[in-house]
């Protein structure tokens, strides 16, 4: 294990407890003050063997076929695969793997090894001449799943190609009735989904009557049409089947021209999971731990030496330290822009800036990140000595760097590791700037100095962008190497640069909200920069989300590493099914599996290395320890003790049939909540030295409260 993982795993409080209860016999509230020193935890690189059961894979990834406007710049970026279809894919806990039509079929490895293929095309012609006879050859095989969306293939192209599509639609159970007839007056439209076929809005306004038709049962029809003068002829443009399904426009969903235009018609939460045929199965979750959403607190460099008027004379740097980072003492990423502190990278004496990054990083509780050297906004642009080219950077030169993206992040973290942490500390991860769209050479100088890297993919889903379509996916992937997208917008998406409406940054709010209501879709994100605290309202509305999102609802604070961290484990997760359970491996930092409408609880037992679980919005989330999980649920299984939430990091965590041991470690006061305890009875608590009895409540539960340690 790297000495950076190390210093992940050992900076995540000071605060410790050693927390032991033992089943004798829970709405018992314990607060002690005057906590031991802890003892060492137990290792979490020793986790609990899983037992050799034979096993098959869990096929989870997904191939995704797409055609763009080549005028459209950053095309990975924004195809409407990555814009709207792969966050619900990702929510499915599918990997999605994107290729443009235009540069080639898929490999087949990656195909053969699929449990589906999607197609996206902004039109239905021009498809380069591979196209249709692969589509025909991997539906004819039949070895996954085909979702054709928005258009088909073919259709409005030459005769040929409308020919092709005629007979090849036949094959699909379905006929061409030959038909084309728009608006609400002249064309009937049927949901037989209900609320799942107009989820955003309502299609009907812009009705068109046209393209194939079901003709058999064992297609799940979504959507039909007809026409009001000639109900003849039946056309269905939404249904699920055995080989897959079909959603097309304008039935789909509304892209949306505008501002904040964009509507799901069709649930694509439903429709995929039907479409793809997914069962029951532990979806690997990213951000949710311990039985809570994640909290993440993350700081962009920008603005860490400008002029506060919140304290005159001070910089923002000084003012966010003792405002809000050694205020809230949660875990806070913070990261600094290497120019904005220095003229020199080579420099030999600490100038007053760096001291103050200095002091803001010695914090226990803060992770050091880097926001780059020069901060690009555009990091495909070169830099240049014209104004042109400095332009495109933060910052125009700095003595002693030369400029490339991996110089960018790897000169950075250098400078970071070597001028502002104490010993002991190393820098961990990297923040992207501007329209932090990173290329693959900065991807991989990060990758090989071991840091995680966040950034890019923020979204609204408030009034002003009111769709489930703007959220954004887990990240993006580029020449194999993984970008973690942001769980939210930050403040300049807000109230701008400066202070055109200082104090907006609060409406965050509403996004955090949505992404966390139903399906916990992203983490609690507050993503902010330095110039929040360069004015009285801007670092008040920072302030007001801090302590509702940390502290008042029910989130677990983390270090945006852990997020981070844990999309990587999600992306990297292998499940393979075995008798009557799963086998849960390389998950990495993915600690929770997530079970949609499963009635069924964990058969603690039967399991092995899980932790504990918890239901939200009636979902199972399944806490597992560090290392590979066997899984099992039962209808009712005798009951276990074990770890229902925590707002807290824990470690060190062993069950036994009778008892819950760990470790506790927080800043900031901590709550444990355990299940699966006989109840209304009385058990054994023990913090460190300190034993006492307490009673469980009606349901076996126990809530333990404690203070920080002095």
């Amino acid at each position: 294990m790297s000495a950076r993982i190390v210093e992940r795993l050992r900076r995540l409080g000071i605060a410790l407890a050693l927390v032991c209860l033992l089943v004798g016999a829970v709405h018992a509230e314990e607060r002690p003050t005057d906590e031991p020193a802890a003892e060492e935890p137990v290792s979490e690189d020793s986790p609990a063997p899983a037992s050799p059961v034979a096993a098959a894979s869990f096929r989870r990834d997904v191939v995704a076929l797409y055609s763009v406007n080549k005028s459209v710049p950053n095309q990975d970026v924004y195809n409407p695969i990555a814009q709207m279809v792969e966050m619900p894919l990702n929510h499915l806990g599918l990997r999605v793997h994107t290729f443009d039509v235009a540069n080639g079929p898929p490999p087949e490895a990656l195909v053969a090894r699929a449990r589906g293929v999607v197609t996206w095309f902004d039109k239905a012609d021009g498809l380069p001449d591979w196209v249709l006879p692969w589509l025909e050859a991997y539906q004819a095989k039949g070895d996954g799943k085909l979702i054709l969306l928005e258009t088909l293939p073919g259709l409005g192209g030459s005769k040929e190609e409308q020919a092709w599509l005629r007979e090849w639609v036949g094959r699909l159970d379905l006929s061409w009735p030959d038909t084309f007839v728009s608006g609400a007056a002249r064309v009937e439209v049927t949901f037989h989904k209900g609320k799942a076929c107009e989820l955003e809005a309502s299609p009907k306004s812009r009705a068109k009557h046209y393209g194939p038709a079901s003709d058999t049962v064992v297609h799940d029809v979504w959507v039909s049409t007809k026409e009001r003068m000639s109900p003849v002829k039946r056309c269905t443009p939404v249904l699920t089947a055995p080989w897959g399904g079909m959603a097309l426009g304008p039935f789909l969903m509304r892209m949306g021209e505008g501002l904040g235009d964009r509507r799901w018609h069709v649930d694509p939460f439903v429709f995929l999971r039907d479409a793809l045929d997914m069962p029951a199965w532990p979806t690997p979750h990213p951000s949710v731990l311990f039985g809570r959403r994640m909290f993440t607190f993350h700081v962009d460099g920008d603005g860490f030496e400008s002029l506060s008027e919140v304290k005159p004379g001070a910089n923002c740097g000084v003012v966010l330290r003792d405002a809000v980072i050694n205020k809230y003492l949660i875990p806070a990423t913070i990261s600094i822009i290497v120019a904005s502190l220095t003229s020199d990278l080579h420099i030999k004496q600490p100038t007053p800036k760096m001291q103050t990054a200095r002091s803001i990083f010695e914090a226990d509780w803060v992770e050091a990140t880097s926001h780059g050297v020069l901060h690009p906004f555009n990091w495909y642009k070169p830099w240049g000595p014209s104004p042109a080219e400095r332009a495109n950077f933060g910052f125009p030169g700095l003595r002693g760097f030369t400029y490339s993206p991996a110089a960018e992040v790897g000169e950075s973290l250098r400078f970071i590791d070597t001028r502002l942490l104490p010993e002991g500390k190393y820098v961990v991860g990297m923040l992207w700037t501007g329209e932090s769209i990173a290329p693959a050479s900065a991807l991989r100088a990060a990758k090989e100095m071991d840091c995680w890297n966040l950034n890019g993919g923020t979204f609204r889903w408030d009034a002003a962008h009111d769709s489930v379509g703007y959220v954004s996916p887990w990240g993006r992937t580029v020449e194999g190497h993984l970008q973690v997208y942001a769980g939210a917008a930050n403040e300049n998406e807000f109230d701008g640069f400066y202070d055109r409406s200082p104090g907006a940054f609060g409406h965050i709010s509403t996004t955090i909200e949505r992404t966390g209501k139903g399906r916990i879709l992203k983490p609690a994100s507050v993503y902010a920069h330095f110039y929040s605290a360069e004015r009285h309202l801007r670092l008040k509305a920072l302030q007001k989300l801090i302590a509702r999102w940390a502290f008042e609802e029910r989130t677990i604070p983390v270090f945006a590493s852990a997020y981070a961290l844990a999309v990587q484990g999600a992306m990297n997760a292998r499940v393979e099914v075995i008798e009557g359970g799963w086998r849960l491996e390389d998950w990495g930092a993915c600690r929770t599996a997530r079970f949609d409408d499963e009635a069924r609880e964990v058969d603690f037992a039967r399991s092995t290395n899980v932790w504990g679980a918890n239901r939200i919005d009636g979902s199972l989330y399944v806490t597992m320890g560090p290392g590979s999980s066997d899984l099992y649920l039962g209808d009712a299984p005798a009951p276990r003790p074990h770890i229902k939430e925590s707002n807290h990091l824990l470690t060190g965590v062993v069950l036994t049939e009778k008892s819950v041991q760990l470790v506790s470690k927080s800043f900031t006061p901590r709550k444990i909540i355990l299940a699966g305890l006989p109840r209304t009875s009385r058990v054994e608590l023990q913090v460190g030295d300190s034993v006492r009895e307490v009673e469980t409540d009606a349901a076996g539960q126990l809530l333990i409260s404690l203070q920080p340690a002095a």
